[in-house]
C-alpha cells in the first residue's frame, strides 16, 4: 500500500505517470492482485481522456466483480453513463439488479433501453428457496424469497404484458 501510494505520487510529479499505470494495472492483473488493480485503475479512470474512461472502467467492473465488492453496480451504473450501449455491461448491470432482488430498479433500466424492442416472450426462471428446517427458516430469508419468486415474477409479467397487449400478442412463462 505504502510502496503504490509512494508510486503514485512519484508518477504525477514526473508526468509520465499514465504509461506507467498502464505497466503497473497489468502487473496486478497478472499477479491477480485486485486490491492493487482496483486502485490502479480507478487512479487511471481519473487521469484518462474521456473516450479512454470506458475502457479503464469496464477493467475495474470486471476486478470489482470477481472480488465482490459493493461498488460494482455503482461503477456499471457510471460506465453507462458515459457509454449508454455498453451491451456487456447492461447485461452484467441487470444479473447484478436481479441478484440483489433490485427488480423496480431492473425495470427502470429495461424501460430506459427500450431500444431493444418490445418482447414477443418472457421467461421468468429465477427461483429462491431456502433449504432447511422450518423451525430455522427467518422471516427476512422467507421474505427475500417471496421478492425474487413472486415480487419479481409479477413485476416482470406486468411490464411485458402492457407492451404485448397493446401489440395483441405474446408469450409469457414463469418456469
Amino acid at each position: 500500500d505504502e510502496a503504490y501510494l509512494l508510486a503514485t505520487k512519484l508518477l504525477d510529479r514526473r508526468g509520465h505517470h499514465r504509461d506507467l499505470l498502464v505497466v503497473m494495472e497489468r502487473l496486478a492483473a497478472e499477479k491477480k492482485d485486485a486490491v492493487s488493480h482496483a486502485r490502479v485503475v480507478k487512479r487511471l479512470v481519473e487521469l484518462s481522456e474521456e473516450e479512454e474512461k470506458p475502457i479503464w472502467l469496464w477493467r475495474l467492473c470486471e476486478t470489482q466483480s470477481a472480488r465482490g465488492d459493493e461498488n460494482y453496480v455503482d461503477t456499471l451504473k457510471l460506465l453507462l453513463h458515459l457509454q449508454p450501449d455498453h451491451k456487456d455491461a447492461r447485461a452484467a448491470l441487470l444479473l447484478s439488479l436481479e441478484r440483489e432482488n433490485r427488480f423496480v430498479e431492473m425495470t427502470e433500466y429495461l424501460k430506459r433501453w427500450s431500444d431493444l424492442g418490445d418482447p414477443d416472450v418472457l421467461v421468468y426462471n429465477p427461483a429462491a428457496h431456502g433449504v432447511g428446517k422450518p423451525m430455522v427458516l427467518t422471516g427476512d430469508k422467507l421474505a427475500a424469497d417471496f421478492r425474487v419468486n413472486v415480487t419479481g415474477a409479477l413485476i416482470c409479467a406486468q411490464e411485458a404484458a402492457r407492451a404485448m397487449k397493446e401489440r395483441g400478442r405474446g408469450t409469457i412463462l414463469l418456469t
